[in-house]
């Protein structure tokens, strides 16, 4: 799904003039300005928000992040349907603009992130559940049903990469 040529072509950033902050996104050859304003939060923050929620609700907090990543895959999703035919290498492109990984690579059932703004060094378990809500919400968007969404592999514990399977999702 993913074509590193198709993405050179693919640049994003932030314009600032007169406290209005303006987004742009090119996209093919096309200019597309979207009015957005953003927040710049720390991995180290992030980190910290994760183990205040964690210290409140236990693991049961980590359904509350996987819904955040929900609602920015959300828009991801459908930025990326407005302005390209290369939907995945779009979404990519803007989560790695946007500080959520170093680099995304969609697949037909699988999602490859590195340098995930998620991951807890040393861990011993996932962490990226925001990410895996965004994921899940760009092949939702893209497949038109819903999915589920699993991390396999995780940097926090040492691998080299954060693998998220795809899958449809059944009714039981």
């Amino acid at each position: 799904m993913t074509s590193r040529k198709s993405r050179a072509s693919f640049s994003a950033g932030i314009v600032a003039k007169d406290n209005h902050v303006k987004t742009f996104i090119i996209v093919l050859g096309r200019f597309t300005l979207v009015r957005m304003k953003f927040v710049k939060i720390s991995q180290d923050e992030l980190a910290r928000v994760r183990q205040l929620y964690e210290s409140i609700m236990s693991y049961a907090c980590h359904g509350l992040f996987f819904r955040e990543g929900i609602l920015y895959g959300t828009e991801i999703a459908r930025i990326a349907k407005n302005n390209s035919d290369d939907y995945f290498d779009v979404a990519a492109k803007i989560m790695e603009a946007r500080g959520w990984a170093d680099s995304v690579d969609f697949r037909e059932n699988e999602a490859i992130v590195n340098g995930s703004v998620e991951i807890k060094p040393n861990g011993d378990t996932e962490t990226c559940h925001r990410i895996r809500g965004i994921i899940s919400t760009i092949y939702e968007e893209h497949l038109g049903r819903k999915v589920r969404c699993m991390e396999t592999s995780c940097e926090s514990t040492g691998k080299t990469s954060c693998v998220f399977i795809i899958e449809p999702e059944t009714m039981e």
